[in-house]
């Protein structure tokens, strides 16, 4: 039985493989189809279907290959306290009971559509007909690979429940296995957090302490046309490869060097990279680990207050959840009726102006209280010239600003989408690749790899999603959450106290994920039955969801920082402030 579970295991393995680097012939597609609106003035007749459809073929046959990898939402809070064998038990109660008859209805249910879509000749409506069926063909060889995958994660919690209670672990344990850790969330940019930062040089990764590895996060946006561009593969690229640049390090060099002679300077550079950072990546987890790895030990090395350095690097970095393009906004946009650049808009100001507010309070604690952040010794500084630093300005910090301008700018002034503007940042990122870089195809294969995890985890995120929505609606849920906060003292007010009161303390406990998917079908109804403008609602409560990364027991910046943080480091350090 074992052997059949690794056969499966080396199938999909392959296939994820060879199916990965589809994203980048989606962005190239998407590339062409704005380089023809721009210069011709007029769209492809054929672009926007075809990358419809590949990205279909992407998500459905990468499925499998994620599944095997764990890239998906898992909410374990309860079921880690469990022993391995309970574990065991609740996994294959889960996949027999209700995994595996769903994915062989998709399997029967995927056949029908095939055969009538073959039978008909269906094809696209464009100017250019392409055909249909060779797609839909792709649902019933997705589902298929996701079956067997299933069966192989049913084999090993059998073998689980087996293994004599005293008896050993087996070595090298298989990715796939239940026995690992049953924490997990996501890969992409941030998926080194689980062993070590994978950005750059493998000499900077730690082990992790055990709850550190449960607590990875992360993307969606608004449809275009019939896509929902978080989803898009293009969109997590965006992000993936700017993290194996190894321009961050450089980045903080340079800012550190610029804001030498100033009191809390290390700290100053920590808060305008994170911005930057957040504004590239969108990944809470990369920025904190990162700026964890590069300027905690300077910080704690020159005699900052060792609550003010752990407290400025994890309040920034979580700004990469509300400053654009930020996943988690993304994700809002993509369950409300708001657009996804109109909650970019919208968001922007609050997370600038956080930014601003975290600088001035560094300067002014750094201000009435000198020993908090001494400035860095003269003669370090004098070893650097005005020009040596000018150069290292416009060589480490005006490519990520080019990044984040060529995104922004190309959705807000309406020249690309929420999906083109995502291919427009691969791109940009290629070129910085190829500037910055190593300029190894195994880089860049294993940032396709990497985005192709986000990517399926996201989507997989939305069908659980909308189908609890879908039951949770149907079975009257909707009608009395509504009938309950609208009888809430204090009328509108009063209820809007109350919503984000609940998602302040849901932040203590959920990932925001959670949060979001199953607050929004519940609370944007009763929003709008209220008159509130929703983009408003929804700005309010992303900037309440950052505060669920800071907020104990369950803060996730509390776990990225303190597993990349030096040795001797206590938790208390990082709790109170």
């Amino acid at each position: 039985m074992n052997a059949i579970a690794k056969a499966i295991d080396t199938l999909n393995e392959v296939f994820g493989r060879v199916i990965a680097p589809l994203i980048a012939v989606i962005t190239l597609v998407v590339l062409y189809d704005i380089a023809l609106r721009l210069f011709t003035g007029r769209p492809s007749d054929w672009a926007f279907d075809i990358t419809k459809m590949l990205f279909g073929a992407h998500f459905m046959l990468m499925a499998a290959y994620a599944l095997r990898h764990h890239a998906h939402v898992e909410v374990d809070v309860l079921k880690r306290l469990l022993s391995r064998r309970k574990q065991a038990v609740l996994e294959l109660l889960g996949y027999l009971i209700f995994f595996v008859p769903f994915i062989w209805m998709l399997v029967t249910l995927g056949w029908s559509f095939f055969m009538r879509s073959y039978s008909r000749g269906e094809t696209t409506y464009g100017i250019v007909s392409i055909p249909v069926y060779p797609i839909k063909g792709v649902i019933v060889l997705a589902a298929v690979l996701i079956l067997l995958q299933a069966i192989a994660i049913v084999i090993r919690a059998v073998r689980q429940l087996r293994r004599k209670p005293h008896e050993p672990e087996p070595g090298n344990a298989d990715p796939g296995d239940v026995r690992r850790p049953a924490g997990r969330v996501v890969h992409g940019p941030s998926a080194g957090l689980r062993t070590g930062w994978r950005g750059g040089d493998r000499r900077l990764s730690r082990p992790r302490p055990p709850r550190a590895r449960h607590h990875h996060q992360q993307h969606l946006r608004q449809r275009h046309g019939q896509l929902r561009p978080g989803g898009h593969p293009t969109v997590r690229a965006d992000g993936a490869l700017p993290q194996r640049l190894g321009v961050t390090e450089k980045m903080f060099e340079a800012m550190r060097l610029l804001l030498a002679n100033l009191r809390g300077g290390l700290a100053l550079t920590v808060v305008i990279v994170s911005v930057l950072l957040a504004a590239t990546t969108g990944i809470v987890g990369a920025s904190i680990a990162v700026m964890g790895m590069i300027a905690l030990a300077p910080m704690l090395k020159y005699g900052y207050n060792k609550e003010l350095s752990t407290g400025v690097i994890m309040a920034s970095g979580c700004l990469g959840i509300l400053i654009p393009p930020s996943i988690m906004l993304i994700l809002m946009a993509s369950y409300s009726p708001v657009s996804v650049g109109a909650l970019f808009a919208g968001a922007l100001v609050p997370g600038l102006l956080l930014g601003a507010m975290y600088a001035l309070y560094v300067l002014l604690i750094c201000l009435v209280k000198p020993s908090y952040g001494p400035p860095v010794p003269a003669e370090e500084r004098a070893e650097t010239s005005t020009g040596q630093l000018l150069i290292m300005l416009a060589k480490y910090v005006l490519p990520p600003m080019a990044l984040i301008l060529g995104v922004l700018g190309a959705l807000f002034t309406g020249i690309a989408t929420a999906t083109e503007a995502s291919a427009i940042g691969v791109g940009i990122a290629f070129l910085l690749f190829l500037i910055f870089g190593d300029r190894k195809l195994t880089t860049c294969f294993r940032t396709l790899i990497d985005a192709s995890k986000t990517t399926t985890m996201v989507m997989l995120v939305l069908v659980g999603a909308t189908a609890f929505t879908g039951v949770f609606s149907r079975g009257g849920g909707m009608t009395v959450i509504s009938e309950l906060v609208m009888a809430m003292p204090g009328g509108t007010t009063g209820a809007l106290i109350l919503m984000l009161f609940l998602v302040f303390v849901l932040g203590m406990f959920l990932d925001w994920t959670g949060i979001v998917l199953l607050s929004f079908p519940i609370m944007l109804p009763i929003v709008n039955q209220m008159g509130v403008d929703v983009l408003w609602f929804v700005v309010m409560v992303a900037v309440v969801l950052q505060t669920s990364f800071l907020t104990p027991p369950f803060g996730y910046a509390l776990f990225y920082l303190k597993g990349v943080a030096p040795k001797g480091s206590r938790s208390s350090t990082f709790t109170r402030r």
